[in-house]
């Protein structure tokens, strides 16, 4: 037995990980809140009672086209009740659901479709203004008859002999979520077990109950929408509010007409909110966890004063839900300056170059381990043994430090880390400066080649005004915020808009080549 395997007798033993599905609950809350609202979308809006006999009704179908223990329903499908719907009902089928970003064409849905076998791949007939049968149709599941559009299987209504509970156990897979690789795509599997304990773990630290409403405005098809939308909803029997794409005025309207109390995003999207606050307050108090970008602390301050906005930091991957949080009683010092802590049961560790713990406040490679982190990588042993480590520790190529009462602070991914004239620069570490200066809305800092130091540090800034600082002008900034003279940009160039992957994170990378003699303009 490896140590991860023990590890898993223990998460049981210890009771971080019980035997329990999400559709357990949304079948207790069918019972108990039956006739409350459970989703609402830009067209309907569904009681509990009826969200479960839909995902049954719509289970049944899915069994009807073969689809049983362990197989994979891949849906492509906008943010909505539909999205809802087949998650609980590939659960109650036993499969195991896969959603697919909308931006995704022939080429990912090959790479998707040839690493997953999936068993059935659905999607919308259109969706704005993009034709998805011509897409799928062209693609590899399509020649085998695995294709169809989600209103094949929705809308049916018979549940005489449909399943009341998944056949899976809790130490199966629950769902597959896609990341980019090296070279192409990986599926990271979450079993139920894991998957709950993480829900109810983030539930219980933040507050989070039936009396909430949830506004979830990422897709559903990335970890943060199903995981901290979708399914954090759905387990604490508070409703869904679904937003097909972000708009802060919309957010408002919907915070206000729905009586909205938490929502999950990047801090660009509580920048958006706080700067509605000349002209909108909401009426009761709303939490938001922000992750995936340091939170400026006057944006802090201004959201709980003008906003009575709480902002939590978060960390977490694709392969390992949220393993440090921040706490709501933090003091905004930690709120700012850090991800937050460990959840309860997990431990994060920042190791050396040779393995050995960093001791606090020195950078080093952040390595999970807890009842949180994923299986592994759908059939890719080997990527699977490099990052889920038998001894236990999952390897997250992402660089940390920790202070001495625990708290965590990302400073970037090892990849990214810019080395100049032999010193190490953090990109995060410059970016969160530059978010200081007034005139920076955004910025994203990358290395390029430089013959004397190896690299420098380009910044590229997108302005809150027509134009970004100046080299002198960051230069003097930095100089008076006492930075270390290796750490300053020494190019400016000015971007519209940061180049995000589909699940909103800076593509450095399409970045660096930007800055190549044969680019084009992003």
């Amino acid at each position: 037995m490896t140590e991860r395997e023990r590890d898993y007798e223990r998460y049981r033993a210890e009771g971080w990980w019980q035997d329990d599905r999400l559709t357990d609950e949304v079948r207790r809350w069918a019972s108990t809140r039956g006739d409350r609202v459970a989703v609402i979308d830009e067209q309907r809006r569904v009681t509990w009672s009826e969200l479960w006999n839909q995902a049954r009704a719509t289970a049944l179908e899915l069994q009807a086209l073969g689809v049983g223990p362990g197989d994979i329903v891949s849906t492509q499908l906008p943010n909505g009740v539909d999205v809802v719907v087949l998650h609980l009902a590939v659960e109650l089928a036993g499969g195991i659901h896969n959603p697919l970003a909308v931006q995704f064409r022939e080429h990912e849905l090959d790479q998707v479709y040839g690493l997953l076998d999936s068993k059935l791949v659905l999607h919308p007939e259109t969706w704005r203004d993009v034709d998805y049968t011509a897409i799928h149709e062209a693609s590899k599941a399509s020649s085998d008859g695995r294709v169809a559009t989600a209103g094949e299987v929705l809308g049916a209504d018979e549940i005489d002999g449909a399943p009341e509970s998944s056949p899976s156990n809790a130490s199966d897979g629950a769902y597959i979520l896609n990341t980019s690789g090296t070279v192409s795509m990986k599926g990271v599997l979450h079993s139920h077990e894991e998957a709950q304990y993480s829900t109810r773990a983030v539930a219980k630290l933040i507050e989070l109950t039936h009396d909430d409403v949830v506004i979830c405005a990422v897709p559903m098809s990335w970890g943060a929408g199903l995981c901290w939308g979708v399914r954090f909803a759905l387990f604490c029997g508070a409703p869904l509010v679904s937003m097909e794409r972000w708009d802060p005025r919309a957010a408002a309207e919907l915070i206000d007409a729905e009586g909205g109390t938490f929502i999950y995003g990047p801090p660009t999207m509580a920048r958006d909110l706080v700067d509605l606050a000349d002209e909108w307050r909401p009426a009761g108090r709303l939490k938001m966890i922000c992750a995936g970008a340091p939170i400026p602390r006057q944006m802090c301050v201004d959201a709980r004063e003008r906003l009575g906005l709480s902002l939590i930091p978060g960390y977490g991957q694709t392969e390992h839900l949220h393993s440090v949080l921040g706490r709501l009683n933090d003091p905004i010092e930690k709120l700012t300056g850090s991800d937050g802590r460990a959840l309860p049961g997990v431990h994060l560790r920042a190791v050396d170059d040779d393995g050995n713990e960093c001791a606090p406040g020195d950078p080093g490679e952040l390595e999970c381990r807890g009842p949180n982190v994923a299986l592994g990588y759908y059939h890719q042993p080997d990527l699977t043994e490099q990052t889920f480590r038998p001894d236990g520790w999952q390897v997250t190529q992402d660089l940390g430090t920790f202070d001495e009462d625990g708290y965590l602070r990302v400073v970037g991914r090892k990849r990214d880390i810019i080395i100049r004239g032999g010193l190490n620069v953090s990109p995060r570490e410059v970016e969160e400066l530059l978010l200081r200066l007034p005139d920076v809305k955004d910025a994203a800092v990358v290395g390029y080649a430089d013959e004397r130091y190896g690299e420098r540090i380009c910044a590229f800034i997108v302005p809150k005004g027509k134009a970004p600082p100046t080299v002198e002008e960051v230069s003097a900034a930095f100089g008076d915020m006492g930075v270390a003279k290796y750490k300053w940009p020494e190019r400016i160039e000015k971007i519209d808009d940061l180049p995000l992957t589909t699940t909103g994170k800076v593509r450095h990378q399409a970045l660096r080549d930007a800055l190549s003699p044969q680019a084009e303009d992003l």
